[in-house]
């Protein structure tokens, strides 16, 4: 069951209660630079008195992150999240923005079945493009991804996960991992249903960790462009490869992205709209009084 509430301008899908032990840093990655991936943001979320570091998240449009609806927390608001980018570094960001609207997905029902693991946000304020800030392409092929092909995961999730020695790095980690097939995915996750919307990638002693989730999972196509195929969602709580993780298939959910990013394009043009009609109306109104003519009976 969902249910979606506009509440002072923003809208948000609150929907049966879901949550997760803990949100998928890369373990046995390298250092990252962020002009390698400038579509890399980090989604901050406000509690007790600070910003905390929750997930990754893509640049797909000035205005618009990519991530995952598992992120979510569904007692909050858009209020609480914020987005981080251009810089490697945590504590180096040189760009915020504040969330406005939250779109998760309306058939995401829980965080067991790993289905519907997508989110869109959009941003207040427009980003601006350079050198450490961009765009990724989104993958629209649903066939050109091939088992054994490497494509690249990045984060700041945990580097460790040793009992009594969790560990995290400030500085932005990236590994490249194979693709391998649903079916081997599901030998690993009984009762997960791996159809079209996701696909699973694996090496031995490297995955991404608490902390990536809804990062991004990048595969470089045929023509040599970067494309986002795939968006970090479930993996195994020992984060060391020995079982495939699962991400959204990102080409599966085309239609959805569009969808909510047109829609709300078009909500704004009718607000806009009925402000000038309101507008227009009213200055047709003062002309008309003023030109109004009195006679005496």
């Amino acid at each position: 069951m969902h249910q979606e509430l506009l509440l002072c301008g923003f809208v948000v899908i609150f929907m049966a209660a879901f949550t997760r032990a803990a949100v998928a840093k890369i373990v046995n990655g390298e250092n990252a630079d962020i002009e390698d991936c400038p579509w890399q943001i980090s989604l901050q979320k406000y509690k007790d008195g600070e910003w905390k570091h929750v997930c990754g998240g893509s640049i797909i449009d000035e205005r618009w992150i990519l991530t995952a609806t598992h992120c979510f927390n569904t007692s909050l608001t858009a209020r609480n999240y914020r987005i981080a980018a251009g810089s490697s570094f945590l504590s180096r960001m040189t760009v915020y923005r504040s969330v406005k609207q939250i779109f998760v997905h309306e058939f995401f029902e829980s965080p067991l079945e790993y289905d519907n693991d997508i989110m869109l946000l959009e941003l207040w304020t427009p980003l601006s493009f350079g050198s450490t800030i961009n765009k990724i392409t989104l993958d629209k092929s649903k066939s050109n991804i091939f088992v054994g092909d490497i494509c690249k995961v990045s984060g700041w999730g945990r580097v460790n996960v040793t009992k009594g020695s969790i560990s995290h790095l400030d500085r932005l980690q990236q590994a490249n991992l194979s693709v391998v097939t649903n079916e081997n995915c599901a030998l690993s996750y009984p009762g997960v249903n791996f159809d079209n919307s996701k696909i699973c990638l694996q090496k031995n002693g490297t995955d991404v960790c608490f902390g990536d989730s809804g990062g991004p999972m990048v595969c470089e196509a045929n023509d040599g462009i970067n494309k986002l195929v795939g968006i970090t969602s479930f993996g195994p709580d020992e984060c060391d490869g020995s079982k495939p993780g699962g991400y959204t298939k990102v080409s599966f959910f085309l239609d959805w992205i569009k969808n909510k990013m047109k829609m709300n394009i078009e909500r704004k043009y009718c607000k806009k709209y009925r402000k000038y009609q309101k507008n227009k109306k009213n200055r047709k109104y003062k002309k008309n009084k003023k030109n109004r003519r009195y006679t005496k009976n």
